[in-house]
C-alpha cells in the first residue's frame, strides 16, 4: 500500500458555498515521496518553491510553496506543502485595472506561459488525455504571442532578460 492516496472530489455548491451534491469523485494512488516537488524540496533543505509541475488528479498545472520538516536531532521527517493552481494566478491577473486594452501575462524563462490576465490557459491537453505547458510565443492571444516572439528574437536566452525590464 501507498504512504498516500491523493482524492479529488467535485460537488455541486449551493448559494453559500455549501457541498450540495457530489457529482464526482477520483482517487489516485501516488508515492508523495516520489514527485518532483517533494525529492526538490527535500534536496534542498529549505523553504522553496517547486517547478510548476502538472496536478495528477486534475491534468491542472500547480506550483508548490514547500517546506522541509525535520525533528529536534535534525532527522528528516517529510515535506509541508500549499499548492497554488495556475489559473487562480490567471483569475488574479485578469481581476487588476488596467486600460480597457491593457493586460499582462507571466512567463518562465523556458519560454512556457505560466499565467495571463486574458484567462487563456497556460497549457492544452490533447486527445490522449497528455498535457503539454503552452509556450507563450505560441498563445492564441495576439498581444502575448507577439510580445513573447520579440523577446525571443531580441533575446538568445529569456535568462538574459534584465531583473528590472519592463515592456
Amino acid at each position: 500500500r501507498l504512504p498516500y492516496v491523493q482524492e479529488h472530489n467535485a460537488y455541486i455548491l449551493d448559494d453559500e458555498g455549501k457541498k450540495r451534491k457530489l457529482i464526482n469523485s477520483k482517487i489516485v494512488p501516488i508515492d508523495i515521496r516520489e514527485t518532483e516537488w517533494y525529492r526538490y524540496a527535500k534536496s534542498l533543505k529549505k523553504q522553496t518553491w517547486s517547478p510548476i509541475f502538472i496536478d495528477k488528479t486534475r491534468k491542472i498545472l500547480v506550483i508548490n510553496s514547500s517546506l522541509p520538516v525535520y525533528d529536534k536531532q535534525q532527522n528528516f521527517q517529510g515535506v509541508f506543502h500549499s499548492g497554488v493552481r495556475l489559473v487562480t494566478i490567471n483569475q488574479f491577473l485578469h481581476n487588476l485595472k488596467f486600460s480597457p486594452s491593457g493586460q499582462t501575462f507571466i512567463m518562465e524563462t523556458s519560454g512556457n506561459l505560466i499565467a495571463t490576465s486574458s484567462l487563456e490557459k497556460p497549457y492544452f491537453v490533447d486527445n490522449q488525455g497528455n498535457v503539454t505547458r503552452l509556450k507563450a510565443s505560441q498563445s492564441q492571444n495576439p498581444w502575448t504571442k507577439a510580445i513573447a516572439v520579440q523577446l525571443e528574437q531580441q533575446y538568445q536566452d529569456f535568462s538574459e532578460i534584465p531583473d528590472n525590464f519592463l515592456l
